[in-house]
């Protein structure tokens, strides 16, 4: 949401230069503040997706707590978050949280153990597993949070790329397609616990553009060239016997962490090692309780000189994690000072900015600098 002060605190606004200079600028905020587009993000953090034995009312409201209760574990980063005191009473109120709801099907292939129950789709051979997908209230959840003291893990979150090198005994190689039928289970894991995933396309067939003897050998320096994808989980898994001895190498910002595995099962050895990856990288970015509430913090940033410019700015503040209002203090040609509602200290927000454009921080004003 984008905002000029409240009419008691108007008398701070400013909006300075030539009267032309002052009505282009005026236009393309109102312009702005009109078709700023919303942030899509890959993985929606307060939306809950469980498995329902049909779509009755009965199944449809026992599944609402365990829907809420991803929702939490999301946002948190806990992968018991029902463990956490107080949670599990918590979710018992779920119905009156619940924004809308629908209906989808999972198919059994994308269920980690999808011996479970399945229902039939009509098409011979084929099952899936129907879905409730609830979506909650942002604003309720967020005091749900606060109101049980979970962690909060910032939800601006980078996708993780997943190498997979599998070893069969007749060769190494990156996804082989009589694996491929992993990548739907892990999908899903991501989706339940808030982390998007990439999988790397080749760039021919069969041809990744990487050297495989070198990535086994767990130099990724040649995955790390992709400027999109600059974090990556890679897996060498080798069977021996009849066992997959496995290997995985997590890289993420500057956590760094590596394990391994043996396991009967390849597809129950990546679920339980993503889990440990996820832990591993909330682990490291949550916000303690302690940090959390809310804060009025100002920002002045230069180089913005047209519509274009500040609806960048706008969409990249509002998708912070930490920013929950942002609002306008004071414009000139070439300079916007906003301010920001935060629900954690400020000294997150900066740590989101200094590692991220598009701003770069001055540091002898405190100001930021917009880059082209």
């Amino acid at each position: 949401m984008v905002s000029y002060l409240p009419p008691s605190d108007r008398t701070t606004d400013r909006v300075r230069g030539s009267p032309e200079d002052q009505m282009r600028l005026i236009l393309f905020l109102i312009l702005s503040l009109v078709f700023v587009p919303a942030f899509a993000q890959d993985v929606d953090l307060y939306e809950g997706s469980v498995p329902v034995a049909d779509r009755s009312q009965a199944a449809r409201e026992a599944a609402f707590p365990a829907a809420l209760e991803q929702v939490l574990g999301k946002l948190s980063g806990l992968r018991e978050v029902a463990a956490e005191p107080g949670v599990g009473e918590a979710i018992q109120g779920a119905r009156g949280l619940v924004l809308s709801f629908h209906y989808d099907s999972l198919a059994a292939e994308a269920v980690a153990g999808s011996s479970s129950a399945t229902i039939e789709t009509g098409v011979e051979g084929v099952t899936a597993q129907t879905l409730l997908v609830a979506e909650f209230s942002k604003a309720g959840v967020d005091r749900l949070v606060r109101a049980t003291g979970l962690p909060r893990w910032p939800s601006n979150r980078e996708p993780l790329e997943i190498w997979l090198l599998i070893d069969d005994g007749m060769g190494r190689e990156i996804m082989p397609v009589e694996y491929t039928f992993l990548a739907p289970v892990l999908d899903r894991v991501a989706e339940t616990r808030g982390l998007p995933i990439h999988w790397p396309q080749p760039v021919a067939e069969g041809d990744y553009g990487v050297d495989v003897q070198l990535l086994w050998g767990g130099y990724t320096e040649t995955v790390e060239e992709d400027a999109e994808i600059r974090h990556s989980l890679v897996v060498a898994a080798r069977r021996e016997g009849p066992e997959w001895n496995t290997r995985f190498l997590l890289e993420y910002g500057t956590l760094q962490s590596s394990w391994r595995s043996r396991a009967i099962n390849l597809e129950t050895a990546l679920v339980d090692a993503f889990h440990q990856a996820v832990d591993e990288i909330s682990g490291s970015e949550v916000i303690a309780p302690s940090e959390q509430g809310s804060w009025i913090h100002e920002i002045s940033v230069l180089g913005v000189q047209s519509a274009e410019d500040y609806e960048r700015c706008v969409v990249y503040l509002e998708n912070l994690s930490v920013v929950d209002e942002v609002g306008v203090r004071a414009a000139s040609p070439g300079q916007v000072s906003f301010y920001l509602t935060l629900n954690a200290a400020p000294e997150y927000l900066e740590q989101l900015i200094a590692g991220s454009a598009p701003f770069k921080v001055d540091e002898l004003t405190g100001e930021y600098q917009l880059q082209p």
